[in-house]
């Protein structure tokens, strides 16, 4: 009989509390880094973003940038990546980051275990920058460089001073022609 009664939260467990999925983050600072990626060279991403969204991790790249971008695959890389949101630090993870010459988007999976097993949580991120193309002898290097975004509130702030700037000048104008 007490068995019957934890069937409903077993369920519910097993069907919306495995892989949570958190808002999207927007991305403020950050750059990856892509090396020689046509001849399945390597990389590494660092980037920050709102909520305390920390993602720093390397891999192999995916492909040769087309003209509509290039696409990367990363993952925890020893002692140095990170992957941390909303205080929330994840030790295994993978994921894949999209950018062509002014935006980057991307996701990245953190895991329970280092065989990506049991995800515990999806991250989707987006931003806006500028991509730099470097020759080296490596190869050529692809830099995309995260720029911050002012968010909807700065934004609405800057529209009410230069506003209320506007208003003060029309005023001063009538005031000197009377």
């Amino acid at each position: 009989m007490q068995f019957k009664k934890l069937i409903p939260v077993a369920l519910f467990v097993a069907l919306f509390a495995l892989n949570a999925h958190a808002d999207p983050t927007q991305l403020t600072g950050g750059q990856v880094v892509m090396i020689d990626p046509c001849n399945d060279a390597f990389g590494s991403v660092n980037l920050t973003g709102t909520d305390g969204f920390v993602v720093s991790g390397r891999g192999a790249s995916s492909g040769c940038f087309s003209k509509d971008g290039l696409t990367f695959g990363f993952e925890h890389g020893g002692a140095t990546s990170q992957l941390t949101y909303q205080g929330q630090n994840y030790t295994f993870f993978h994921g894949s980051v999209f950018f062509n010459n002014d935006t980057i988007t991307g996701s990245v999976t953190a895991y329970e275990t280092n065989f990506f097993s049991n995800p515990l949580a999806t991250f989707t991120f987006s931003g806006y920058g500028f991509r730099a193309d470097h020759p080296s002898t490596f190869g050529t290097v692809y830099v995309f460089n995260v720029t911050a975004t002012p968010e909807p509130a700065s934004a609405l702030l800057l529209l009410t001073g230069l506003t209320a700037a506007a208003g003060f000048v029309r005023r001063r104008r009538r005031g000197k022609s009377s």
